[in-house]
């Protein structure tokens, strides 16, 4: 199930997405400039730390703790799509706060993740950019979670094997330097 997003401004609402039976992907689009005076949007995407947005099971109100039964998406840069973002350029991000987004997967190849508080997801995350503001960020991936998405999503069979970048991470120490790559 596809659902394109405009503006999502939670301040205090709880949000369930029943996705037990097929997942959601939510996408997150900037309004045309037309449609923008119309309907009073502003493109902006914001979850406060006393607000909720969740996956659930049908007719529950508890989050179902499936984190790749819910994605959160863009596929562009959200304000200029032949420029690349930055947590200083005027930007369109995707705003987050505590547990507001407890169990999801957000991939904004080309925008930006932006924390106005100490954040938890579980899940996943693959931005662009990660605008920290000195808040703390903290994501629990889920055990054998890449490979529950490849099977739900049924990437192998799609040609999307290589989804995600190789990384390297270097470990500097006084004696031997650790390097890691995935």
């Amino acid at each position: 199930c596809h659902i394109y997003i405009e503006h999502l401004n939670l301040e205090q609402s709880k949000l369930y997405i029943e996705n037990d039976k097929r997942p959601v992907i939510l996408h997150l689009t900037t309004p045309s400039q037309d449609n923008q005076n119309l309907s009073g949007s502003n493109g902006t995407f914001q979850l406060s730390n006393r607000s909720l947005l969740c996956g659930v099971n049908q007719g529950q109100k508890t989050c179902n703790q499936k984190p790749e039964r819910l994605i959160i998406m863009s596929d562009h840069d959200i304000k200029a799509p032949n420029q690349k973002t930055s947590c200083r350029a005027p930007s369109y991000p995707f705003k987050i706060s505590g547990s507001s987004l407890p169990h999801a997967f957000l991939m904004l190849r080309k925008g930006s993740v932006e924390l106005t508080g100490k954040t938890n997801l579980n899940g996943g995350l693959w931005s662009y950019n990660i605008c920290a503001n000195n808040h703390a960020l903290k994501i629990t991936v889920p055990p054998k979670f890449m490979e529950t998405m490849y099977n739900l999503w049924d990437w192998k069979n799609k040609n999307f094997a290589g989804l995600g970048r190789s990384i390297s991470r270097a470990i500097r120490g006084s004696g031997y330097d650790t390097f890691q790559r995935f």
